[in-house]
């Protein structure tokens, strides 16, 4: 199947009862700009021939596409956000009635062959229910909770010393703003105060400049998406390193900054770049092929990344020497994401599944590493996070204790799954 030009990556994949025809969505961005395109269609491969299910008006970006029963049920993530179904004609792969509202706010549809149902209910967690952070050993037992429950980000950064975390808070839909927490009785205080999303922030190595990502209220794509650093301590002004990507980290001597950017194409998807810290010249694209590659983390000594490589069987956490990637090798044995260094810079650890896994590195005379060892399960502070990844977690600097993130659980268990038997019956216009 080609992949056109405007094309990033595919998603929510099944099939249809022919079992011959392949029905999923796409991710869409212009390839002069970078913004993302707002598309109501669905994408059916056929014998290796693409075809296009058009939804009605004002659908954007519809995700998680299935047959049941005669109709397509689909999510909707705009202003008319739910779970919805339109009658539809699997043999003429053209829908044949009107769409009617399945369940508002509902995510995630499976179906049965016998027309049961089951879905997620209410919005996801993350930016909605207040998050917990909280100390752990390297057991998995808790140590105690930092500070209040916030509306926040599931990404966080802890910052050199330990002393203090970098969060980002919601305040009002589409609103957020980085926060500096103190641990151990340090002051906290908002860094930003700016309309829109700021996020995804991490620290210099020295701890005096943080690094985060802004969004502008309008924004309409990654091109309006800025890099940008300030002070720790909020004095001065904001720098703008770079107008277009996320997850970006600082190298140790402050000389680069890797982050990742989409790119349209068949070589396209989401790709690992890299800048001179001082904006001269343009970013440079480290790997050349079409594998995605995102949240690239410096070690300690700046001589090494760490990130996270898609690959058929999934994600992988990845190490390559810098900046001469010569030398690269898997890390993860079975899938794995957010790689987080040792502060010493001998292990790295990362997240299988719910698991937090420790491995130990070997850098010299070659790079190996050894087999990744479980410390603790994030199991029962699971909750839905951005891109579907599990979440974030980071390590003190001692290397003795874990920062995670956890849920309010009464929230957490009556949010559940909905299973609806006959659903069609349960939902379909009379």
């Amino acid at each position: 199947m080609k992949i056109e030009d405007h094309e990033v990556d595919f998603h929510d994949v099944s099939l249809l009862p022919d079992q011959r025809s392949v029905m999923f969505v796409t991710h869409q961005s212009a390839p002069e700009t970078g913004d993302w395109i707002e598309d109501s269609s669905i994408i059916v491969l056929r014998d290796g021939a693409r075809q296009v299910i058009r939804l009605e008006e004002g659908v954007l970006s519809p995700a998680s596409p299935i047959y049941s029963q005669g109709h397509l049920l689909y999510e909707r993530e705009d202003a008319a956000a739910g779970l919805w179904a339109v009658p539809f004609s699997p043999e003429r792969l053209e829908t044949t009635g009107a769409p009617f509202l399945l369940v508002a706010g509902g995510r995630r549809p499976s179906v049965a062959e016998d027309g049961t149902l089951a879905y997620l209910p209410g919005a996801s967690a993350e930016g909605v229910e207040p998050i917990q952070l909280v100390w752990v050993d390297r057991e998995g037992r808790q140590l105690g909770d930092l500070g209040p429950a916030r509306r926040m980000s599931h990404y966080f950064d802890l910052s050199p010393d330990g002393r203090h975390v970098l969060i980002s808070a919601f305040t009002d839909p589409g609103e957020a703003d980085v926060w500096v927490l103190g641990t151990d009785g340090n002051r906290s205080y908002p860094l930003t105060r700016d309309p829109g999303v700021e996020g995804f922030g991490n620290w210099s190595a020295d701890g005096r400049d943080v690094y985060y990502l802004r969004t502008p209220q309008s924004c309409g794509g990654s091109s309006c998406i800025e890099a940008v650093s300030l002070r720790a301590d909020g004095s001065g002004e904001e720098t703008v390193i770079d107008a277009a990507g996320f997850f970006p980290h600082p190298s140790p001597d402050g000389k680069s900054l890797l982050y990742s950017v989409m790119i349209g194409g068949s070589d396209g998807g989401i790709a690992l770049v890299e800048r001179p810290m001082d904006g001269s010249g343009a970013h440079r694209r480290l790997f050349q092929d079409s594998r995605q590659r995102f949240f690239s983390r410096f070690s300690p000594d700046g001589r090494f990344m760490a990130y996270v490589s898609e690959h058929l069987d999934g994600r992988h956490v990845m190490i390559s020497t810098y900046p001469d990637l010569a030398e690269t090798i898997q890390v993860s044995d079975d899938r794995g994401e957010w790689p987080v260094w040792d502060p010493a810079g001998d292990k790295l650890y990362f997240v299988r599944r719910y698991d937090v896994l420790e491995v130990e590195l070997t850098l010299e005379p070659n790079l190996r590493a050894g087999p990744p060892r479980k410390l603790f399960s994030l199991q029962e502070y699971a909750f839905d996070t951005s891109f579907g990844s599990t979440p974030h977690f980071d390590v003190d600097a001692d290397g003795e204790r874990f920062l995670v993130t956890r849920v309010d659980l009464a929230n957490k268990a009556s949010r559940g799954i909905v299973v609806v038997q006959n659903w069609v019956a349960e939902y379909e216009d009379p």
